[in-house]
């Protein structure tokens, strides 16, 4: 910060001196210091001069000091305390927050001077051996979710603090070769066959047939189909338009019925109306619900349940995402009159390269096509 000189006898401030020369003629001479800077030192022939060049270099003083890097702040900022920051500021995704919190309790207390690319090796050998919520320990490509929202905080905390962000060491080069393979499993028929068969017979709700045969013709991502709300169906038009607060990039798509699906929408937004109406009969001040698929509360509440279904069924390895796999797999190859960009803008995918990732054709079913 700035030194003044101070008159100790007066206590009044003397930030200029006031200098008489051998032939008589007097200067103002200001001194300011400034912490870890050179000491600037200036002589004017008035005061005023010195005054206004005094108050000019106080001023760019106290800026510095405001943009100086705070770098002892960073190195001591533990990944906990930086990550609950970030949580609170509009750069930090929502999808973020579930890694966030996992970075939290496994390595919250470290500090971020700490994270080194020996640490991310520890993390990943740690996080390989440590089970996650569903039993099993975690993927390799979950734990690149974990390392990309470390980075996330890293640079948040870093841009906030005016610290250069340390980023090289944050890398998901830490994972190998081959942790990002791409998911090539498809519903198979006699899967299908079997989950609607456990549906009608064992499981005493009629949304999750429902749910299945609207994931399987549209395609549509599970969140999307979950959150769903019964506003978002045009029957008439035979198209579900899927708000941008729901879609994965933020922009309305459209998605058009099939009959089946159109059946489908039909039914839950029949059984949606029948819930309503017991509820209100109830409770004439009870609040309506707009969700089709009400029962679910969550998409991980989705996941669970068909985990649960799979297991019991003894179907290896299948997850509810698979049905966007197998949906759109099955557009590609069946819906012929479509052409590629028409399954894209119907899906949600932007580039070509997503939807060759998710239409996992393979070569008996090609076979078929040459016929």
């Amino acid at each position: 910060m700035a030194h003044i000189w101070r008159n100790k006898k007066r206590g009044e401030d003397m930030p200029i001196r006031a200098r008489k020369g051998k032939s008589g003629s007097v200067t103002y001479q200001v001194t300011i210091r400034i912490k870890s800077q050179p000491t600037l030192t200036e002589s004017f022939n008035t005061k005023a001069e010195a005054e206004r060049w005094e108050d000019a270099m106080k001023t760019a003083a106290r800026d510095s000091v405001k943009t100086m890097p705070d770098t002892k702040r960073y190195r001591r900022t533990t990944i906990k305390e930086a990550s609950q920051a970030y949580q609170l500021s509009l750069k930090c995704k929502r999808t973020t927050i579930q890694n966030l919190k996992i970075l939290e309790r496994e390595v919250g207390s470290t500090a971020l001077a700490n994270i080194t690319t020996e640490f991310l090796n520890d993390y990943v050998t740690h996080m390989c051996a440590t089970n996650s919520q569903y039993g099993r320990p975690y993927t390799k490509a979950t734990i690149a979710k974990q390392i990309q929202a470390l980075r996330g905080l890293v640079r948040f905390q870093a841009e906030s603090l005016r610290v250069e962000p340390p980023l090289s060491a944050i890398t998901i080069s830490v994972l190998g070769d081959g942790w990002d393979n791409e998911r090539t499993r498809l519903l198979e028929p006699h899967e299908e066959d079997a989950l609607r068969t456990e549906f009608k017979n064992c499981v005493n709700d009629e949304h999750w047939p429902l749910l299945m045969t609207i994931a399987l013709e549209t395609g549509a991502r599970q969140a999307e189909i979950v959150m769903a709300e019964q506003k978002e169906f045009d029957l008439n038009e035979k198209v579900w338009i899927i708000p941008a607060a729901h879609t994965k990039v933020k922009k309305t798509r459209q998605v058009p019925l099939s009959k089946v699906a159109h059946a489908a929408a039909k039914k839950l937004i029949k059984l949606l109306d029948e819930e309503n109406e017991r509820l209100l009969a109830a409770d004439p001040k009870a609040k309506r619900l707009t969700r089709v698929f009400w029962p679910f509360s969550t998409p991980s509440s989705v996941s669970s349940g068909f985990r649960k279904l799979t297991r019991k069924l003894r179907i290896d390895d299948l997850h509810f995402h698979d049905l966007r796999h197998t949906a759109i797999t099955r557009m590609v190859l069946t819906k012929r009159k479509l052409s590629v960009y028409e399954i894209m803008k119907i899906v949600g995918h932007t580039t070509l390269k997503m939807l060759d990732r998710y239409a996992n054709l393979r070569g008996g079913d090609l076979v078929d096509r040459m016929e």
